[in-house]
C-alpha cells in the first residue's frame, strides 16, 4: 500500500467513523423548532459563550508560549497554534498531533525534541485538568459528600504531580516543558484552556433545565469523547455522547439537538475563526508599505 493510498484510506476511515456516530445521534434526536433554536441562540447566551470559547483558545496560545519558552512574540505563537489546529482538522484521525511538534519547531525556533516535549506537556495538562474536574462532578452525581469529592480532587492533582518524577530519566529537552507546566503560569493557562470551552458549553445548555452538576458532567463527557475518538474535531463523537446524555436526563429531543449542534459548532467555529485570523493578519503584515495588494 502506497503512502498516498494509506493517507486517503485513513482519512475516509475517520470520516466514516464520524458519519456512523452522527447517524447514531441524529436518529435519537428531532429537528429543533424555531422557538427552540431561538431559545438556545439568544444573544444573552450566544455572546458570553463566544467569549468563553475564545478564552479557551487564547489559554492554549498563552500556554504554548509559556511551555516553549522561546521568547517568540505572541502573534507568532498565535499563528503557530492556529496552523497546528487547522492541520488537526485536515489530517485523518489524530495525525495532526504528529505534525504539531514540527509546526512549533519551525515557527517558534526551538529544537524538535523540545517541541515534542511541549506537545506532551500540553496533552498532559489537558488530561490532568479534565480528570481533576471530572472527579468532583462524578462524585456529586453519585451522591458522595463534598468532603469525599474534595479529597478525590486533591488526589487527582497529586497523582498528576507524581507523573513528573517518573519521566526524570528522559532527555532534558523533552521534560523541560513538563516542569514549566506545573508552575503557576503553566497551570493557570491550562485551566483557562479547559474551563473556557466547558463553561461556554454549559452556558449554552442552561435552557435545558438541568442542574449545574448534570450540565458539568455533560460538558466533560462530550469533551472527553471529542478528545479520544479519532474523528475530525470530534465530529460525531461529540454529537452521539451529547444526544445520549441529554435524552437520558429527560431533555426534549428538539432542544437537545439545538444545544448539541450549536455548542459544538460554536466551539469549533471559534477556534477556526481565531486560527484563520492569525494567518490573515500575518499576510497583511507581510505586504510592503505602499503596496496596493
Amino acid at each position: 500500500m502506497t503512502p498516498s493510498t494509506r493517507k486517503h484510506l485513513t482519512r475516509w476511515l475517520g470520516l466514516g467513523l464520524a458519519a456512523v456516530l452522527l447517524f447514531l445521534a441524529v436518529r435519537r434526536l428531532q429537528w429543533p423548532t424555531p422557538e427552540q433554536l431561538g431559545l438556545v441562540a439568544a444573544p444573552r447566551l450566544l455572546l458570553p459563550a463566544l467569549a468563553l470559547f475564545s478564552l479557551g483558545f487564547w489559554g492554549r496560545v498563552w500556554r504554548l508560549r509559556w511551555l516553549a519558552g522561546s521568547g517568540a512574540s505572541l502573534p507568532t505563537v498565535w499563528k503557530a497554534h492556529g496552523l497546528a489546529f487547522l492541520s488537526q482538522l485536515a489530517l485523518p484521525f489524530k495525525a495532526g498531533l504528529v505534525l504539531r511538534p514540527a509546526v512549533i519547531h519551525r515557527y517558534l525556533g526551538i529544537g524538535l525534541r523540545r517541541s515534542i516535549g511541549v506537545v506532551f506537556a500540553e496533552r498532559l495538562g489537558d488530561v490532568w485538568f479534565l480528570a481533576a474536574l471530572s472527579i468532583p462532578f462524578a462524585s456529586t452525581l453519585l451522591g458522595a459528600s463534598p468532603q469525599v469529592a474534595a479529597a478525590a480532587l486533591v488526589g487527582a492533582v497529586l497523582a498528576g504531580l507524581l507523573v513528573i518524577p517518573l519521566i526524570r530519566s528522559w532527555q532534558p529537552q523533552l521534560i523541560a516543558p513538563t516542569f514549566r507546566l506545573v508552575t503557576i503560569p503553566g497551570m493557570g493557562h491550562s485551566l483557562l484552556a479547559i474551563v473556557g470551552p466547558l463553561a461556554g458549553g454549559i452556558w449554552l445548555a442552561t435552557e435545558t433545565g438541568l442542574g449545574l452538576a448534570e450540565l458539568g458532567w455533560w460538558a466533560l463527557a462530550v469533551h472527553w469523547a471529542a478528545a479520544i475518538v479519532p474523528t475530525p474535531a470530534g465530529i460525531g463523537a461529540y454529537e452521539a455522547v451529547s444526544a445520549e446524555f441529554l435524552l437520558r436526563h429527560g431533555v426534549d429531543p428538539g432542544l437537545a439537538a439545538a444545544v448539541t449542534v450549536l455548542s459544538h459548532a460554536l466551539g469549533v467555529g471559534t477556534q477556526i475563526a481565531w486560527s484563520g485570523a492569525a494567518h490573515v493578519r500575518r499576510r497583511r503584515s507581510d505586504v510592503p508599505e505602499g503596496s496596493t495588494d
